[in-house]
């Protein structure tokens, strides 16, 4: 009987030790984890990646690292850049997909090209599902142009002669913007152009000014470059946002009457969408300080020795971003047998 009753009262004994020493463990546990108002105040973490799908010294790659150190002021970091490029952005595209999905490493690069790669390439990870725009830090428009002593004044003279005979049109690449509207204008028009890439913005306009093509189809900032040599004549996009600059050339879509795509690079940053939709005041916070780094005047000054142009440093929200490029999706499907011809 003593021995019974002695084993209960040591078998509570041991049992009352236990759950103290549990009970512990686990207050010791709690308050070893950070709240979630601690876990927020700990971001953005003390290093940040940029991955960019463009190649170093490129001018997107010159671009971002200028508005990556104001902005790692502005946000309280240090960026370190991983470029990956190579096949159309895919390349990059493809690492991106396999990084941290925490906030700690983001994407900038020419939103047209990425999405214009993902309509051709078709890569096995869907871009709704795990990419989310963060915003576009700037913006230059496309425009058709000629040498400045060229017959063709204007934009439809130069429609209806490409209705009698085919010309020749300089682009930079067979993949883009460009080819998908000069397809739209050939359709609409019944004018013929037989496209022509070459590889890059300064190699075109040196075709076009060498006479060697009728026209080209480059961007506002690159033409700019050779001042009083060409002649703008007509921007694609719905309005012209540097009258002063391209002498008030129409849009095209005001020579033609009718509603084409617009053209233009659209350099912009991407972050993983889980990251966007687990941690959305760090994915806020993330594009405030963006916003605030595009309007800091060491940015602006800065944009001319950047092939920028400072109108052009502009803020576009996730839905314009998303809806411009599902319209080249749109546009690249209808035309695809088109694409497949190179």
């Amino acid at each position: 009987m003593f021995k019974k009753i002695f084993s209960q009262r040591l078998l509570g004994f041991v049992m009352l030790v236990f759950l103290v020493t549990l009970a512990a463990g686990c207050k010791e546990s709690q308050s070893e984890q950070p709240d979630a108002g601690e876990a927020a105040a700990a971001w953005p973490p003390a290093q940040m990646e940029i991955v960019l799908p463009h190649e170093v010294g490129s001018n997107h790659d010159v671009v971002t690292r200028a508005l990556g150190k104001i902005w790692q002021e502005k946000l309280d970091t240090n960026f370190v850049y991983n470029n990956k490029d190579g096949a159309g952005n895919r390349i990059g595209y493809d690492f991106f997909q396999q990084q941290p999905k925490d906030g700690s490493v983001i994407m900038s690069s020419n939103l047209v090209t990425a999405a214009i790669m993902y309509a051709e390439q078709k890569p096995d990870w869907v871009w709704e599902d795990t990419l989310a725009p963060l915003d576009v830090f700037s913006v230059d428009p496309g425009a058709i142009f000629v040498q400045a002593d060229s017959k063709y004044q204007t934009f439809n003279d130069l429609i209806n002669a490409a209705k009698e005979k085919k010309l020749t049109i300089a682009i930079s690449q067979w993949a883009s913007a460009e080819t998908l509207l000069l397809c739209q204008i050939m359709e609409l028009t019944g004018a013929q152009f037989e496209m022509i890439p070459f590889g890059s913005g300064t190699d075109l306009i040196t075709q076009v000014l060498g006479g060697h093509v009728d026209c080209g189809f480059g961007k506002i900032s690159g033409i700019e470059k050779i001042g009083d040599m060409k002649r703008y004549l007509a921007i694609s996009m719905p309005d012209n946002p540097v009258p002063e600059l391209t002498n008030d050339a129409p849009t095209v879509d005001a020579c033609l009457g009718t509603a084409t795509m617009p053209v233009a690079s659209y350099r912009g940053i991407m972050v993983h969408k889980e990251f966007k939709e687990k941690y959305p005041e760090e994915f806020e916070k993330l594009k405030e300080s963006l916003r605030e780094a595009k309007k800091d005047p060491r940015f602006i000054e800065q944009a001319p020795k950047l092939d920028l142009i400072p109108e052009l440093i502009i803020d576009m929200d996730e839905k314009e971003i998303d809806d411009m490029i599902k319209d080249h999706w749109t546009l690249f499907e209808k035309y695809q047998e088109f694409f497949q011809q190179k």
